[in-house]
């Protein structure tokens, strides 16, 4: 009565193509105890090395904006920021169906809140605060950085 029907035959570039899909990664929450303190070092690393490159090339900043520069500032906030997204990674993996995508996503939102501030007094002054858009130049660095890393290196292919 039911006929017994066959697979479909597989092409040839099934089996050539990338295997690092989004259907074919699987997250390794137990890389994190390496990922995450290397994602934490680079971004201090990558925020510290924009800092300096910018306060080579802006030479008359705004009081605030010139203090924040000049300090260490940055990199802390970077460790505190950079180490709460390593901890709550692990969470949207758990939690979400798709998990890179939705952390990108999360990481991205996070991203455009923090500027707010540096955009208004960037831009709602007398002039153009280059300082306060070198602040916002370091928070999408830090973000390039840690979504980056998270996303690359605590993921196997399957």
């Amino acid at each position: 009565m039911f006929r017994r029907c066959r697979p479909p035959a597989r092409s040839l570039a099934a089996d050539v193509g990338p295997r690092n899909s989004v259907d074919s990664r699987e997250i390794e929450p137990r890389r994190l105890f390496w990922a995450g303190p290397a994602t934490i070092a680079t971004a201090v690393a990558a925020v510290v090395l924009v800092q300096r490159l910018v306060l080579l090339m802006l030479t008359d900043l705004r009081k605030f904006s010139g203090n924040i520069l000049h300090s260490n500032e940055p990199a802390y906030a970077t460790v505190f920021f950079v180490g709460w997204a390593v901890l709550i990674f692990p969470i949207v993996a758990d939690a979400a169906s798709n998990p890179l995508r939705t952390f990108r996503r999360l990481a991205l939102g996070v991203l455009v809140l923090s500027c707010v501030p540096n955009l208004y007094g960037g831009f709602f002054g007398r002039s153009i605060d280059w300082g306060m858009l070198a602040l916002m130049l370091l928070h999408v660095v830090a973000w390039a950085v840690t979504v980056t890393m998270l996303t690359r290196l605590t993921v196997r292919a399957v």
